[in-house]
């Protein structure tokens, strides 16, 4: 762990988790007789900071100064709801109800390089295990101020993103 040292409680103890899981597998297998890594080491590292949030003079003057459609729609989407960018990216037609003006946040976009791969698993503290979870957000403003500038006949225009086809 002394590779460690400078890094984040979090990745520490992320490392510790995968290690055990490791030697555990070892062990059970008989390749190992016991695991180096000791059951009462604890990570250590400095605690990530919280993020602080935008005011709402910052967010009118960022929405003021983003022209493009699209971004502007996604920051709408990210400041009225505080989904994640993943969760955002993953939303596909079926997660909104415009009737009843909720977002159901079921899928979450894994961005990787050039790849881009809708996902399941949430990241959030109250998925379950297995990251499987849902969440639903209520969002007026989002979706009235985005519908309001849509036409009838383009689904896509509602929230000018390209949402997956159901």
């Amino acid at each position: 762990m002394s590779g460690l040292a400078g890094k984040s409680n979090s990745l520490q103890s992320k490392v510790l988790i995968h290690l055990r899981c490791i030697f555990t597998v070892a062990m059970e297998n008989g390749l190992v007789a016991k695991s180096p890594v000791s059951s009462t080491l604890k990570a250590g590292g400095k605690q990530t900071e919280e993020k602080e949030p935008l005011t709402p003079e910052e967010s009118l003057l960022l929405l003021e100064r983003v022209k493009d459609v699209r971004a502007r729609t996604f920051l709408l989407i990210a400041l009225h709801t505080g989904m994640r960018r993943g969760e955002i990216l993953g939303l596909m037609w079926e997660d909104i109800d415009f009737r009843k003006k909720v977002i159901h946040v079921r899928h979450n976009a894994i961005i990787k390089e050039k790849v881009t791969a809708v996902s399941e698993a949430l990241k959030t503290k109250a998925a379950p295990k297995g990251g499987q979870s849902s969440k639903s957000i209520s969002c007026f403003v989002v979706i009235s101020s985005c519908s309001a500038t849509a036409s009838a006949n383009h689904k896509r225009a509602f929230f000018h993103l390209n949402l997956p086809e159901v």
